[in-house]
């Protein structure tokens, strides 16, 4: 179980599994919010991997782990990418 796991690191990364990105899904926010609680209960710092939060298609929609709300932006490193513009 994903709480048994977390209990004891310091350090906790959160992104989208690739298994999401051939299932185009991705976290719902009441998941986050569950991993969240779990995180703050094991004191761990989340690293969020949110570089392709752009490639999202509807219906889906993209949660930015550090915006859920004030907790979260306390533990939070966010990692974003700049884009290359398209060579034609």
């Amino acid at each position: 179980m994903l709480a048994d796991r977390l209990k004891h690191p310091i350090f906790g990364y959160e992104g989208v599994p690739h298994s999401m990105y051939e299932a185009q899904t991705s976290w719902h926010k009441d998941e986050l919010i569950v991993l969240l609680d779990i995180c703050i209960k094991n004191n761990i710092v989340v690293f969020s991997d949110e570089i392709h939060c752009d490639l999202v298609y509807a219906p889906h929609t993209h949660t930015v782990f550090a915006g859920i709300d004030d907790k979260a932006k306390d533990i939070t490193i966010s990692a974003f990418g700049v884009g290359k513009p398209t060579m034609g």
